[in-house]
């Protein structure tokens, strides 16, 4: 992993100065000049139920970033659609969240997982935003497709016409893969960053083993839906040890341990944001 990025956290405990002793200490973790967009994945959400059975995609993560002083906006994109409609959906929402902001901020870091990397994409290449984005990370993002998605158009949507109503599930194919890489070029204003995730079979729930197998087969070393090569876009930041949901703070791990912390990756990555001047 860069090694700035796993540079310690940026820190300051005012108690270690003058304060008195029996104060404790204050933590100031350094964070973005530009606000957050966080974007779902394929079949994503912003929340969802209400009350007792609430639930947020990005589990603890937003909420964490806020706590820390960042303005941070969860997207709710189409969770079928195909990545051109969800890009302009993104689009509509960074420029209503910026006029929200004021005009001290022009420009977002976008925060994308699985799917939602595609959308970020598209939108600064095809949709002029990168008059809106300074920065892109992806998370386990099929920029070289996904076998596992190969699998699933082929053996369940497309011989049931389902493919018309799962769009989504196509963009992440390699077929559509080619030609989205071909015809979506990165924009040189633009700063792209991304993370793969790998984990074993054995440390799977057992469902997700066959996800995982379909994916190792083809394409190696994955997080069961999505392979580091395919997840290897821009400068890499590293590989990460976590199943797929596990990267947005849903655990899926077999015995329900897991020893990978998203919150904590993330706050990291919001501290190499801000020391690359994002």
């Amino acid at each position: 992993i860069n090694a700035e990025y796993m540079g310690a956290l940026y820190v300051n405990h005012p108690a270690m100065a003058d304060t008195p002793k029996e104060k404790a200490p204050v933590e100031k973790y350094i964070i973005p000049a530009q606000p957050i967009v966080l974007v779902h994945g394929l079949f994503g959400f912003n929340t969802i139920g209400r009350g007792r059975f609430k639930f947020d995609y990005w589990n603890g993560i937003a909420s964490d970033m806020r706590a820390r002083g960042c303005l941070v906006k969860e997207v709710q994109l189409s969770p079928f659609g195909h990545v051109s409609t969800r890009a302009q959906e993104l689009k509509s929402q960074i420029e209503d969240f910026l006029k929200a902001t004021g005009p001290e901020h022009t420009k977002v870091n976008l925060i994308a997982h699985s799917m939602g990397g595609l959308d970020s994409r598209y939108l600064c290449s095809k949709l002029d935003g990168h008059e809106l984005v300074s920065s892109v990370t992806t998370v386990a993002t099929p920029h070289r497709g996904s076998a596992m998605a190969d699998y699933a158009v082929k053996n369940f949507l497309a011989p049931f016409r389902l493919d018309r109503f799962f769009v989504g599930v196509v963009c992440c194919t390699t077929n559509f893969a080619d030609t989205f890489n071909r015809q979506v070029t990165d924009h040189p204003l633009v700063k792209y960053y991304s993370y793969g995730s790998s984990i074993g079979p054995t440390d799977l729930i057992f469902f997700m083993r066959f996800h995982h197998g379909i994916t190792a087969e083809k394409e190696g070393p994955n997080d069961s839906l999505v392979s580091v090569k395919s997840a290897t876009w821009g400068e890499y930041l590293g590989t990460i040890p976590a199943e797929h949901m596990e990267q947005i703070n849903w655990l899926h791990r077999r015995r329900g341990k897991s020893d990978f912390q998203a919150v904590e990756f993330y706050r990291k990555h919001l501290e190499f944001l801000a020391a690359r001047g994002h």
